[in-house]
């Protein structure tokens, strides 16, 4: 996988940033600018970036297949849970078949629609009507669910 620079890089290039932000839903590029100047060590920007770069498409199953236990502060990023606290795996295998390789329509415009709420302030999202840093913003898995019939 290239550094987060040359994705970066890749993506000016390109003029993709807005297509690389979901149609400006979600503010990625500055995440991942972020990260090549050290304000972030996520490896899932550059995992996202290099997807994107190559055209590939990424499954987020509705339900989660792994459970994270690392919130135990032992970690790098091993404080707490966040929005994730909440996420149970699934109870039961999920059947994965054979299927023609293909971007969903409605699949995109519910995640897109997730991110926008997840985004923040900024974007208009669920964020900007928090009152307090107190306050709880919903996991991923909540948002999408809600946006996906």
């Amino acid at each position: 996988m290239r550094t987060g620079a040359a994705l970066l890089a890749q993506i000016g290039a390109r003029d993709d940033a807005r297509k690389f932000d979901f149609d400006g839903a979600y503010p990625y590029t500055n995440m991942l600018a972020d990260q090549v100047k050290g304000g972030n060590q996520s490896w899932a920007i550059r995992w996202y970036a290099h997807a994107f770069i190559h055209e590939k498409l990424v499954l987020y199953p509705r339900r989660a297949v792994t459970y994270n236990i690392g919130f135990d502060g032992s970690g790098t990023h091993g404080g707490q849970a966040g929005g994730y606290e909440g996420i149970q795996a699934a109870d039961r295998p999920i059947a994965v078949s054979a299927i023609e390789v293909q971007e969903s329509a409605m699949a995109r415009q519910a995640w897109k629609a997730a991110l926008s709420e997840m985004a923040g302030p900024t974007r208009g999202g669920l964020a900007s009507e928090l009152k307090s840093p107190e306050a709880r913003v919903p996991s991923a898995t909540s948002v999408f669910e809600k946006n996906v019939p």
